[in-house]
């Protein structure tokens, strides 16, 4: 059991994200939270392999494994990050939870495969679920500034980003395997220079410090090493079912914490999301299933 003990510890870092986000803009800069989250985790993930005998150097993934870190990990949670910040947090959240359609959809791609039926329905499903739970915006209830609907493309863009991402991961070489750390630094050094470049100031807000490391340690960090023993170690069909846990917890937490609990419509657009989701992968076997956030 200790496996999927683990897988459940990795899901529950992760789900708790989205509401450690929102904690953390309510007092700091996007940059900020970006800088400072990913350099804390970059450090213990390079501490944690070097200390089970994978020092940094031999965890250096190259040139190529580090352009495609600054896509997947820093293009993705610079997305996710600024969505958060100009979009309602609970539609953000549902739109960033494509991911595992993309990943369904651009996988049959990528391997040749012909996009059967229940593929395209579940890709279908999956966007009519995020166009539902964005229901009270469009149809007769508040009006969302122009700002919030740029958040909600870039948490759009964001699943988008992640599933594509994981796919290149899925064909990419065994030197990206222990890569996350060096990924997180890269990602740190990145959005410290678009501190430095937008005027941001390096400073902290009283309060931000907890909230950094509980970014940087918990769903950036030690998910990682939680989720890769139970790559190992479990039954990968078992792992895929699992991870639809992730989004309702997200959901649950988000609620809870920033005092926004979701509406009806928020959760039947999930429902439906991850209905599309679980049908598409039924008819793509492994090469198909989506993957939790492993893979990154």
């Amino acid at each position: 059991m200790l496996p999927y003990l683990a897988a459940l510890g990795a899901i529950l870092c992760w789900a708790s994200l989205a509401a450690a986000l929102t904690c953390a803009l309510g007092v700091l800069r996007p940059q900020q939270v970006l800088a400072y989250g990913m350099g804390v985790a970059g450090v213990a993930l390079l501490a944690w392999d070097w200390a089970r005998g994978r020092p940094p150097w031999r965890t250096w993934p190259g040139a190529r494994g580090m352009l495609l870190g600054l896509y997947g990990i820093f293009g993705y949670h610079a997305l996710l990050v600024a969505a958060f910040a100009l979009a309602p947090p609970v539609q953000a959240n549902i739109l960033n939870y494509t991911w595992p359609l993309w990943i369904i959809l651009l996988g049959a791609w990528s391997s040749g495969q012909r996009v059967a039926g229940r593929v395209a329905v579940g890709g279908a499903l999956g966007l009519a679920g995020a166009v539902v739970s964005l229901e009270p915006w469009t149809a007769g209830g508040a009006t969302l500034p122009g700002a919030g609907w740029l958040g909600l493309g870039l948490a759009l863009a964001a699943g988008l980003c992640w599933g594509s991402f994981t796919v290149l991961l899925r064909r990419g070489s065994a030197a990206t395997a222990h890569a996350m750390g060096w990924w997180c630094l890269l990602a740190a050094g990145v959005a410290a220079m678009w501190m430095l470049l937008g005027g941001v100031p390096f400073a902290l807000a009283p309060g931000g410090l907890p909230a950094i490391l509980y970014i940087g340690l918990v769903p950036l960090g030690a998910a990682f090493p939680l989720w890769q023993r139970a790559t190992r170690l479990s039954a990968l069909h078992v792992l895929g079912l699992l991870s639809y846990l992730t989004p309702p917890l997200s959901m649950l937490l988000l609620g809870w914490t920033a005092d926004r609990p979701a509406t009806g419509w928020a959760w039947l657009g999930l429902a439906i999301v991850l209905v599309g989701a679980a049908l598409g992968s039924t008819s793509l076997g492994g090469a198909g299933r989506p993957v939790s956030k492993s893979a990154g």
